[in-house]
Formats: C-alpha cells, structure tokens, sequence
C-alpha cells in the first residue's frame, strides 16, 4: 500500500506530444520519473516519464529514456509521483467557499439564507479572501481550471492570474439589489467592463452570468443573449437547480429567451 502524489498540468496554450530525441534541447522545466498519465486518445502511461516545458508550452510528454536530451534550468525528480492534465471545475461560486455547508439540506436555502447572508456580507474584501482560498484548495487537489459565477469577479480574476490557473469567470446579473450592482442594468455594466479588462488574458475567459430565469426577466436574458454574441463571450446560467427551475424549464422558457447557443454552460 503506497500514496502517490498528484501533479496536475496546466499551462496556457498546451501542446502535448511524444518526441523523439533532441541533443540538448533547452527547456525551462523538465518533470522525470514520474507516472505520466497523458489522457491521449491510447490512454498512454509512461511508469517513467518524463515532461518538458518551454515558455508557457509542454513540448515533450515522452519515455524517461530521452531524459539526457534535455537541459532545463529547473528539474524535478518525480520518482513515486503522478504528473496528469489538471482536473476541470464545471461550475463554482468559488467566494462561497466562506459559506460552505451552510443550509445545504434546505430546499428553499437561497432565499432563506444565502441571499440575506450576501446581502449582508458580501464585498470586495469577501469575495478576495472566498477566492485564493478556494482557488489553493482546488490546485491542491488537482484543478487547474474552473468555471465561475458570483459578484466582483474582476477580484476573483487577479486570483485567477496570481495562481497561474485557468478560469471560465462570469459576472452575475440578477434583477434586485446586489453587492455590485444595484439593478441588472448596473449588472450588465459591470459584466462588460469586466468583460473588456480581461477579453485578452490568455488564461481567463471573461463572460455574462445571468443568474437563472426566475431571477431575470424575459427582456434581461435576451439582451445579454445578445450582448453576448456580439462579444463572443460564454453566457454562465443556473437552469435545473431546483424543483421550481425544472418547473421553468419544461415551459422551453429558455428557447423562448434564445439562451441556448453554443456559448451557454448552464447547471
């Protein structure tokens, strides 16, 4: 009985492939020794692999036989470890961290506990702290990218960038008073000033997050459907949470709103 490590990978831009020998080839981090699990269409495991990086790139997934041919200024001798792609997050709310377990066994728990409690705590300072904490567990355990939606996400995108991870971040737009925005109007403002800050990051994905159809009216998901398409930007929605939304949805209220595009990531 023995524990293994987990090195989750994620680096913009990735280019993964399995290289012959290169004399010397110069690299800036050079994983041996490792259990190489490459996730490629053969499932291929190296026992002792080995990865090189370059730049933002990984230019070697390959045997630890070609180890000699690379000279990098930083090695990791990774003997007894496993070295994957880094796990995915489909959906968080990741400055909720700072909630977490509260009510969760409470049907109605958003209107009886969570809106109040945001409305009540939620801030800059709240929203900075729920994000670097739930962001280092989650590359704790392997995630390296996430999808998010929740208020000030321009604070949780400095995180995003600090940590080196990857992250899907949608500004929330909702129809009543809320920590950023007093009106979804004010909402949709903020969401595409942030949307404009970070349009070219390479590892954040800026995108509107309406938070779900009955906390929107017709009118506000249709102009951010179309707000959306006109910046090319993902549409982050709550759909099926709840019984009640469930009721929503089997009325195609969401094909009458023109939500369902090829940008849309709905729970």
């Amino acid at each position: 009985m023995f524990k293994k490590t987990l090195i989750a990978v994620s680096l913009a831009a990735t280019t993964l492939a399995s290289t012959s020998a290169l004399a010397l080839e110069k690299v800036d981090l050079l994983i041996k020794n490792a259990t190489v699990l490459t996730m490629n269409e053969d499932r291929t495991v190296f026992k002792q692999g080995l990865v090189a990086v370059k730049g933002n790139k990984i230019v070697a997934v390959t045997n630890g036989k070609d180890v000699e041919d690379y000279q990098a200024k930083t090695t990791i001798d990774a003997d007894g470890d496993i070295v994957m792609p880094g796990l995915i997050n489909t959906h968080t709310h990741v400055s909720m961290t700072v909630f977490r377990s509260l009510a969760d066994d409470v049907p109605d728990r958003l209107h009886r506990y969570i809106f109040p409690l945001e409305k009540k705590l939620v801030s800059r300072d709240m929203v900075r702290i729920g994000a670097q904490l739930g962001n280092v567990e989650m590359v704790k355990g392997g995630v390296t990218t996430y999808a998010d939606m929740y208020y000030f996400e321009d604070e949780v995108a400095k995180t995003v960038d600090k940590i080196g991870m990857r992250a899907i971040l949608g500004e929330s737009v909702i129809k009543f008073p809320v920590a950023d925005a007093a009106n979804a109007e004010e909402g949709i403002q903020y969401a595409l000033n942030f949307i404009e800050e970070y349009k070219d990051h390479p590892r954040i994905t800026p995108a509107f997050a309406p938070h779900a159809p009955y906390t929107n009216t017709t009118e506000i998901l249709q102009k951010i459907t179309k707000l959306s398409l006109e910046h090319d930007v993902p549409v982050m929605i709550h759909l099926a949470e709840s019984d009640r939304e469930n009721e929503v949805i089997a009325s195609a209220v969401v094909v009458n709103h023109l939500l369902l595009t090829w940008q849309t990531l709905a729970l």
